[in-house]
């Protein structure tokens, strides 16, 4: 009554004694286990090891971009051809397109043909081995042929793919850039189309990033067996991202300065006078500066890979990345130095970088930023000339304050680059800075730095009322005018001297700019004796501190341009203490001795207001105090 058991089914864990032993499968030679290999995943596992999202994240990033370009071609060949029909830009752009397919398609069959007669090739076997997706893949590629690095598994391939790829920026981006100038140029129906402006911005972005990558992939492909101790990007410090952040600012403020001038050129009161031809010259000035910066970049950039043993194997295997660095690099060098290997390259590059930067850009730049100061004056013109929704006041005066910041940082990292590189011990490229270097001198003591800090804290405070009081005169200046008073907006000006000198009686136009020009040139004096003696004459001690905290230390120099004794706090013998002590008689020469015969000639013919009392009372205290310390500590 008993009903029989059912067979076992398969998948079952039921065995018989007659049930046969499983076949014993042999290992697939390209991964570690059983399972199918991935496409998108094989073709990057160069080590066999699985490790493989970053790069196939990297490639999908850079075909992203490259099919987002081609997408917003697309779109804006249909906005022209409903826009503008028949004509030569609507054909011109459709011709652009079809023509890039073409060549893409004639270099995909030229190099599969020359690369596939090898039966052991790998872009063969996996077009063998995955027939459906390498045709999606070949299909694909007649957009941009990179994406064909899906069918290797080899290095080179992947790299002139890459290369090759560049066909399409070539063959269609160029042309559509072309096309959207001259839409823009002459006027034609929606000048600032946010298609064309999108469009624009994005085929230009793409092709220098892509030009770039294939320009460091041609330089350093052949280079395959070195070891670089470090990778792409590891030798940045935040000190060199903190100079390529403030390079970025300040050339974005460039580039919305120079379009500002060219919509100013067009603005009521500009236009048709004899300013619009001085606006029109500064405004080449900006965009000449703008462009040259990145050629300058870019040659240097060429004139490191050019020389043999400076670039490494990671560069062309992370392309992707390099290329990134090297983009970055255009603006300022600095982005360089993710590819330098050791601390003598280290230096040279951002060396070259910070010259190359203040020759072809900032130098350029602040003479055209000061000269439009100098023209749109209150005293001269109306304050109130404004282009694109933008004053005068906004788009002078922030663009000058930017580039100015970034030029002291660099010429603090300059002079910290420079104390470094003298005199230090070389092994190899690399700096052999000991943390335990003999003291050639007695160490400071804890006691000798509280009075450095007062002393350092007491310059400061004189520093910036210094500022203060020629930013107040420049305010009394601008009432006056604002008033039409020629003796200034000043309540001493009806209780004058009647025996006073004449000079006492004119507004203080010249009196705001003696005193800031006074600081000015203290503030490059001191800078200047403080980098003479850290690159020549600081102890071996001290440069092993600025280079064992670089970020620091650019700090401190930029301070020092106010104090020459800042850098004192990275002093450990009493011989660089005395020497910053004595160098800081020269910033209470420049500076003090003059502010104090300004500050007593207001004092004795006008009313003086509360901070020249202040300003005038800190002056003396800092002659009577370290004047003669500078003295002593000298003889």
């Amino acid at each position: 009554g008993k009903l029989p058991m059912a067979p076992p089914r398969r998948g079952s864990s039921y065995r018989t004694d007659e049930t046969p032993e499983p076949e014993e499968y042999e290992r697939d030679d390209y991964a570690d286990d059983d399972r199918p290999r991935s496409f998108f995943r094989s073709a990057f596992d160069y080590n066999n090891d699985g490790d493989v999202i970053s790069e196939i994240a990297t490639e999908m990033l850079s075909i992203t971009l490259s099919f987002v370009d081609w997408a917003l071609h697309v779109a804006f060949a249909v906005w022209l051809y409903y826009r503008f029909p028949d004509t030569l830009y609507s054909n011109l752009s459709i011709a652009a397109l079809v023509v890039a397919v073409v060549v893409n398609l004639m270099a995909i069959v030229r190099y599969i043909l020359r690369n596939t007669s090898d039966p052991e090739s790998s872009l063969r076997m996996r077009i063998k081995e995955y027939p459906e997706n390498s045709t999606m893949v070949l299909i694909l590629g007649t957009i941009n042929v990179e994406v064909l690095i899906f069918l290797s598994e080899e290095h080179r391939d992947h790299a002139n793919f890459r290369m090759l790829g560049l066909l399409t920026n070539t063959f269609e981006g160029l042309p559509m850039l072309a096309i959207q100038m001259s839409l823009v140029q002459l006027e034609l129906a929606s000048v600032w189309h946010p298609l064309i402006i999108v469009s624009f911005s994005f085929t230009l972005f793409t092709l220098v990033l892509k030009g770039l990558r294939a320009w460091i992939t041609w330089w350093t492909r052949d280079i395959e067996e070195d070891e670089p101790d470090l990778l792409i990007g590891e030798n940045l410090t935040p000190e060199d991202w903190g100079a390529q952040a403030l390079a970025l600012v300040a050339y974005a403020f460039a580039v919305g300065q120079a379009v500002w001038l060219r919509a100013l050129t067009f603005a009521r009161g500009v236009e048709g006078t004899p300013f619009e031809a001085e606006v029109r010259t500064l405004f080449g000035v900006s965009v000449a500066a703008c462009c040259a910066v990145g050629v300058a970049n870019f040659g240097l950039l060429t004139a490191y890979l050019a020389r043999p043993g400076w670039g490494n194997s990671l560069m062309w295997k992370e392309a992707f990345k390099s290329a990134a660095l090297a983009f970055l690099g255009l603006v300022h060098g600095s982005a360089f130095n993710g590819f330098t290997q050791n601390d003598a390259r280290y230096t040279e590059v951002k060396r070259d970088a910070i010259l190359v930067w203040g020759a072809f850009f900032a130098a350029p730049l602040f003479y055209a930023q000061v000269t439009l100061a100098l023209h749109l004056d209150c005293a001269a013109y109306a304050c109130t000339v404004s282009a694109l929704g933008a004053n005068a006041g906004v788009m002078v005066f922030a663009p000058l304050a930017a580039l100015c910041a970034c030029a002291a940082y660099n010429a603090a990292r300059l002079v910290v680059a420079l104390a470094v590189a003298s005199g230090a011990p070389v092994e190899d490229g690399v700096y052999a800075y000991d943390e335990d270097t003999p003291l050639r001198s007695e160490p400071v003591g804890g006691r000798e730095r509280l009075p450095i800090v007062f002393s350092i804290w007491l310059s400061l405070l004189d520093v910036s009322l210094h500022v203060s009081v020629g930013c107040y005169l420049l305010v009394q200046h601008r009432l006056g005018l604002a008033t039409r008073r020629p003796e200034a907006l000043d309540t001493s000006a009806i209780v004058l001297d009647p025996d006073s000198p004449l000079p006492a009686r004119a507004t203080p136009g010249e009196q705001w700019q003696a005193a800031l020009f006074v600081v000015g040139v203290a503030v490059a004096a001191k800078f200047t004796v403080l980098a003479a003696y850290l690159v020549r004459g600081a102890t071996l001690s001290l440069k092993s501190a600025l280079f064992s905290f670089p970020g620091v230390s650019t700090c401190v120099a930029l301070v020092s341009a106010a104090s020459v004794e800042a850098s004192a706090v990275l002093a450990s013998e009493a011989r660089d203490l005395d020497a910053l002590r004595a160098l800081a008689g020269v910033g209470v020469c420049v500076e003090d001795v003059p502010m104090a015969v300004l500050l007593c000639y207001r004092v004795l013919y006008w009313v003086p207001s509360p901070v020249e009392q202040v300003s005038l009372a800190v002056t003396a205290v800092v002659l009577g105090l370290k004047l003669p310390r500078a003295a002593a500590v000298a003889l």
